[in-house]
């Protein structure tokens, strides 16, 4: 379950960054989705690039090593710190976690070379095509928030 406000009960265990990666196209917005590999929890699922926060790591360090890590952009920190869009807070069975969003947008499509032990492809999609994906948990009810499709 996903949030913009946490629950009374709310208690993070961990924080998660991820990064709304943008071009336009002939078909309009398109943002860029990752397979998880299939080895990794929730396996086969689309999601953005994303991952845990490190201890000590600022959130703005995080999504620069995520990003280098998963997909070779290595954007400076100065012009991460300026995409910071915004706190979503999720529930789990197990365990919740505050779920932090970056947005990146291009002109040009950059350039994705995929670290093979996270992700098996990398590719474009439609903004509204994507909600159709088999997406990890929660990511569709955060694109409808992001992209005003709610």
């Amino acid at each position: 379950m996903i949030s913009q406000k946490p629950w009374p009960d709310f208690d993070s265990k961990f924080d998660v960054v991820a990064c709304f990666i943008e071009t336009l196209s002939s078909q309009g917005r398109e943002i860029l989705l990752l397979r998880r590999a299939l080895h990794k929890p929730q396996g086969g699922t689309w999601g953005l690039p994303a991952g845990k926060v490190d201890l000590g790591e600022t959130w703005g360090r995080a999504i620069q090593r995520e990003l280098s890590q998963e997909t070779a952009i290595d954007e400076l920190l100065a012009t991460l710190a300026c995409c910071y869009k915004g706190m979503f807070f999720v529930r789990y069975p197990e365990y919740d976690f505050r779920y932090l969003t970056f947005r990146l947008i291009y002109g040009v499509r950059p350039e994705i070379i995929l670290n093979p032990e996270e992700h098996t492809e990398a590719v474009w999609f439609p903004v509204r095509e994507a909600l159709s994906l088999p997406l990890i948990p929660d990511l569709g009810g955060c694109i409808r928030h992001y992209y005003g499709l709610v």
